[in-house]
């Protein structure tokens, strides 16, 4: 097993994130990706890796790095990110992702006093946070550059 490539000395994690050869080759499949990638497409970018993967050892694998907080899965994609906190603290509560419904670009914001506040409104309301990550979809700045003008 391979230790997590992350220098977990400045962090608040307290645990070994072990990863296997399938799980580190997961997890660098989805950290070189410039986007989200679905969970049949790291099949397919793993398939001359010499692994036996099916796609409940993928799943496995994703879960597990999305347990430890490594990685985030986008619902509205159906697809996964790496976590992308500097100071990569397992314990953060929540993540708020900007997803563009053109380009499918995702962006995590971390602002703690803002999921802070979100979790005090969720608690209030007698519910409990099923997912750490509140994915919120607009159109990048990108897409808006790229749509013509009604004035055109």
């Amino acid at each position: 097993m391979d230790e997590h490539a992350h220098n977990h000395d400045h962090c608040n994690c307290n645990e070994t994130v072990h990863l296997t050869k399938i799980r580190k080759c997961v997890y660098d499949t989805i950290v070189n990706e410039n986007g989200p990638i679905k969970a049949y497409d790291i099949i397919e970018r793993l398939r001359d890796a010499d692994l036996k993967l099916t796609p409940a050892t993928i799943y496995r694998s994703l879960d597990y790095l999305i347990e430890k907080g490594l990685i985030h899965k986008i619902n509205a994609l159906n697809a996964f990110v790496s976590c992308t906190c500097d100071n990569h603290n397992h314990e953060h509560k929540t993540s708020l992702m900007l997803i563009c419904s053109k380009c499918h670009r995702a962006q995590e914001i971390l602002d703690s006093e803002l999921c802070d506040s979100i979790h005090e409104h969720i608690f209030k309301h007698g519910m409990v946070l099923e997912h750490n990550c509140i994915e919120i979809q607009g159109i990048c700045s990108d897409c808006q550059s790229a749509e013509p003008h009604a004035d055109d």
